[in-house]
């Protein structure tokens, strides 16, 4: 009789065999100097660049890029504003570390370890903002109306990443599009035109945040009397705030004693309008 081994069921060919050796496709972060909302700028102009002329499939993997850049600067803001602001540490500092997160960060980013977990749609990034400065983002506001269009987009990423660009029930809902019970399944369809929208928004999004920590953040300086009105003892406190913060691309030459000198003049018109 035949010993030999009989065929065996299959629906396709076997898997390979594969040795990944991951320490070759990684490489120490750059830190660069630029404001997170300028570096956002700079890598929004790089996708607009990259857009043109390429298909379908390509763009949406710049859709990919561009949320990832927003989140990025999301990550980078606030870990920054727990580095220059005592009050928002102060709120942060209940919030819990893993030893291994603690350990991995330098002393001077330790802030993003609590910033590693997903950003998971506009809830999520309302509590991380109040989690760590205390600052309560209410409805009606530019900045809760940026991040849920924001979360819109988003909607856009779940496809592209899970299902190959088809939309699901709860994306189409999300986008608040009307669903036909005749139609056929929905997916999405990208072009450079439709493309720029998407990056004018999730700006819209950085800038309404930015502007919202800037203006909270001195606000409560100056109302708990962490500013004085001397620019010789409050700089060391406005200056890194500055540099987080103010938009050289949007506000050249604006120097930090400039900034001061305008957010104390507002604040003591505001208190004689009361």
């Amino acid at each position: 009789m035949s010993s030999a081994t009989p065929p065996r069921l299959a629906a396709n060919a076997n898997e390979e065999t594969v040795s990944i050796d991951y320490s070759k496709i990684i490489a120490p972060v750059v830190i660069q100097d630029s404001s997170p909302i300028d570096l956002f700028y700079e890598h929004c102009r790089r996708l607009i660049v990259r857009s043109d002329g390429v298909d379908e499939w390509l763009l949406g993997l710049l859709v990919l890029d561009l949320i990832s850049g927003t989140e990025t600067y999301i990550r980078r803001v606030l870990s920054g504003a727990i580095n220059v602001c005592a009050r928002c540490r102060t709120s942060a500092a209940g919030q819990q570390l893993t030893f291994g997160a603690a350990s991995y960060y330098r002393d001077e980013e330790i802030a993003l370890a609590l910033l590693e977990s997903a950003l998971s749609g506009e809830g999520g990034v309302k509590k991380k903002i109040a989690a760590l400065t205390g600052f309560e983002v209410k409805a009606g506001t530019s900045v809760a109306s940026a991040l849920a269009a924001f979360d819109r987009v988003c909607q856009l990423r779940h496809a592209i990443v899970h299902s190959h660009g088809e939309l699901n029930y709860r994306n189409l809902t999300e986008l608040e599009l009307r669903l036909d019970l005749d139609a056929a399944r929905q997916r999405i369809q990208l072009s450079a035109v439709s493309f720029q929208p998407l990056v004018v928004l999730c700006r819209n999004t950085v800038r309404a945040l930015n502007n919202m920590l800037y203006v909270r953040i001195i606000d409560r300086w100056i109302d708990q009397g962490d500013l004085i009105g001397d620019w010789a003892k409050d700089r060391a406190r406005v200056e890194p705030l500055v540099a987080l913060l103010v938009s050289a691309e949007d506000m050249p030459g604006q120097t930090a004693e400039a900034q001061y000198a305008s957010a104390i003049k507002l604040h003591i018109d505001a208190r004689n309008q009361v």
